[in-house]
C-alpha cells in the first residue's frame, strides 16, 4: 500500500487533491448561497472543511487512486475515480443524516461538492496525461496519445472494417507514431456507417468505391480489419485491392 511513496510524482498529486477537495467544498458553498455566505455558512465550512477534506483523502487513498500511473489515466481509470467520487459523497451525506438528521445543512451543497471534486480530480489526471502526451512532463515520441488523429506524414492508407477490428487498429497506429501510415478513410460496406467517423476519420463508402477513393485520397495501402469475415468476403476485398492496383495487408 505505501509503495508509490517511493514515488515523488505521488507527492505532487496527492496535494494537489488535498487542495483540489477544499475547492470543492468552498466552491460548492458559494455556488449554493449565490456567493453570498453568512457568518452562519462560513462557520459551517470551516467547520466541515478539515472533515471532508481528511475522509475524502482516506477514500481516495484505501481505492487505490494514488497507485495509479497518471501518464496512463483513461476512461477506465476516470470511470474507477467516478465511483470513488459518489462514495465519498454519499459517505459525507451518511455521516450528517445520521448525527445531525441534516438540521443547518444544505443537500445541494454536498452533492454540488460530490460533482466537484470529480470534475477537478479527474481534471487533474487528464491534465497530467495531455502534459506528457505533448511533451511537457516527458519525451513526447514515447508517449502513446489520446485515441484522437491528427494528420501526420505517413502512406496513406485505407482501413476495410469499421468495426472494432478497425477502431483498435487504428487506435495502435494513432498510438505509435514509429508506424508509417495515415489513416485517410474506413471502408465498410454497413449502409448504417457510411458518413460517420470513428475518432474523427470518416467512413467514405463501400468496398465497391475502393477503387475511385484509393485514386481519390492517393491510397497507397489497404489495411483489413475483418476477423469475422467469410472467405468469399475476403476474397471480394483482395479483388477490389487488387483492381485498384493497392497493397494489403
Amino acid at each position: 500500500m505505501f509503495s508509490q511513496l517511493k514515488n515523488p510524482k505521488f507527492y505532487f498529486v496527492f496535494f494537489a487533491d488535498i487542495c483540489l477537495f477544499a475547492l470543492s467544498m468552498l466552491g460548492a458553498y458559494l455556488i449554493r448561497f449565490e456567493f453570498q455566505l453568512s457568518e452562519q455558512w462560513i462557520a459551517q465550512l470551516k467547520f466541515m472543511l478539515p472533515v471532508v477534506v481528511a475522509y475524502k483523502v482516506l477514500v481516495y487513498w484505501i481505492s487505490g487512486l494514488y497507485k495509479g500511473m497518471y501518464r496512463y489515466s483513461g476512461i477506465s481509470d476516470l470511470w474507477k475515480l467516478f465511483r470513488v467520487a459518489s462514495f465519498s459523497t454519499f459517505g459525507v451525506i451518511f455521516f450528517l443524516l445520521v448525527f445531525s438528521r441534516f438540521q443547518g445543512f444544505s443537500r445541494a451543497v454536498y452533492i454540488i461538492d460530490g460533482v466537484l471534486t470529480f470534475v477537478l480530480t479527474g481534471g487533474l489526471r487528464i491534465g497530467i496525461r495531455m502534459a506528457y502526451q505533448e511533451g511537457l512532463l516527458g519525451k513526447k515520441e514515447d508517449f502513446p496519445k489520446f485515441v484522437s488523429w491528427r494528420k501526420r506524414s505517413g502512406r496513406p492508407v485505407l482501413i476495410v472494417g469499421a468495426g472494432d477490428a478497425g477502431e483498435k487498429t487504428f487506435r495502435e497506429i494513432a498510438d505509435n507514431p514509429r508506424l508509417p501510415y495515415n489513416v485517410v478513410g474506413f471502408i465498410d460496406d454497413d449502409p448504417r456507417k457510411k458518413g460517420g467517423t470513428i475518432h474523427g476519420v470518416k467512413v467514405l463508402g463501400g468496398i465497391n468505391q475502393l477503387k475511385r477513393l484509393a485514386v481519390d485520397r492517393s491510397v497507397e495501402e489497404v489495411l483489413i480489419a475483418m476477423p469475422s469475415a467469410t472467405g468469399e468476403q475476403m476474397r471480394r476485398v483482395v479483388a477490389a485491392c487488387d483492381e485498384a492496383k493497392v497493397s494489403f495487408k
